[in-house]
């Protein structure tokens, strides 16, 4: 007696075959996808926590940490895959309540716009960066000998982070920067900001000793010789010969025009002292534009400048 159960032919069976494979793969790359951005999430927001955890110790500490310091400064310091996080930074930024009172950093983005980062956005006075790997374990974001760092297109193949070997292969890398501006908005730096002091001078008398000085507050001390260099336009009363300026015993240098004269010719300081007897004759009230600089570049002429317009008068 026959049976009525037809079973498969061979056929059916390998195209019911060929759709469990098919099934099967769109499910394995589903779930690869899945696994790729749940790794560049959470990267990212270790990144995001990493970064605030720096605010809060810059703001602490009025410095950013060297790298031994970053991975006790941070509550993740790998990546998903337990890689580390690299952490560059201005080492200027590390030392001597720096982050308030530096005005420029040294390091400099470069968002590339094409292949081989020929066009780019360029965003400068980078205080720090932060940088995962991605799902191709490598690191590719690094900083060349100038402090540019380079942000590449998703997909170039590149490798300028030399520390893990270097193949260039496409870009997938996480990071996280923060310039030196919102660093310092973000450690309440507003009160370490170079300024002058003053806000009006005592009077002064002819025929009467007078003694005053000219104060500052804020950026980056020079190095030697003082804690700023100054420069005054006080042409009019210096012609007089009612008071002298003078700075560690030397004369201040005089100008009509601060801005433009040479950082070397600045007189060095921590204050500047006005003493003098007025003589008969030389009463009035006299404008002072007082000038300040600090030593934010030592080598350069990019330091902080402050100005003031004060008035000395002098009465009979």
């Amino acid at each position: 007696m026959r049976s009525g159960t037809k079973g498969f032919t061979l056929i059916e069976l390998a195209i019911v075959l060929v759709i469990i494979g098919f099934a099967l793969a769109s499910g394995s790359s589903l779930l690869a996808l899945a696994v790729k951005k749940k790794t560049a999430e959470t990267d990212s927001a270790r990144l995001v926590s990493a970064k605030n955890s720096l605010f809060s110790y810059s703001g602490f500490n009025g410095v950013l940490p060297a790298q031994e310091g970053f991975a006790p400064a941070v509550p993740y310091s790998s990546d998903f895959g337990g890689r580390p996080v690299v952490y560059i930074y201005d080492e200027a930024l590390t030392s001597g309540d720096a982050v308030c009172r530096k005005k420029t950093a040294r390091l400099e983005i470069r968002q590339c716009r094409n292949f081989g980062c020929t066009e780019y956005t360029q965003v400068k006075n980078i205080a720090f960066v932060t940088v995962s790997g991605g799902a191709n374990a490598n690191i590719q974001t690094g900083a060349d000998e100038a402090g540019i760092i380079r942000i590449y297109v998703q997909g170039d193949a590149a490798d300028d982070w030399a520390a893990d070997g270097t193949r260039a292969e496409g870009y997938d890398d996480i990071s996280e920067w923060v310039t030196l501006g919102e660093l310092q908005a973000r450690s309440g730096c507003s009160a370490s900001r170079l300024r002058i002091l003053n806000n009006e001078l005592p009077q002064a008398r002819t025929g009467r000793s007078y003694s005053a000085k000219f104060f500052a507050d804020g950026g980056v001390p020079l190095e030697s010789g003082g804690r700023y260099r100054w420069c005054l336009d006080a042409l009019a009363l210096k012609a007089s010969g009612a008071l002298e300026f003078s700075a560690f015993g030397s004369s201040v240098k005089m100008s009509s025009d601060c801005f433009n004269e040479s950082e070397s010719s600045w007189t060095a300081g921590d204050n500047v002292s006005i003493t003098g007897t007025p003589p008969a004759g030389s009463s009035g009230s006299y404008y002072i534009s007082v000038w300040v600089r600090d030593g934010n570049d030592p080598v350069g002429s990019d330091d902080s400048l402050a100005n003031k317009r004060l008035v000395l008068t002098i009465s009979e």
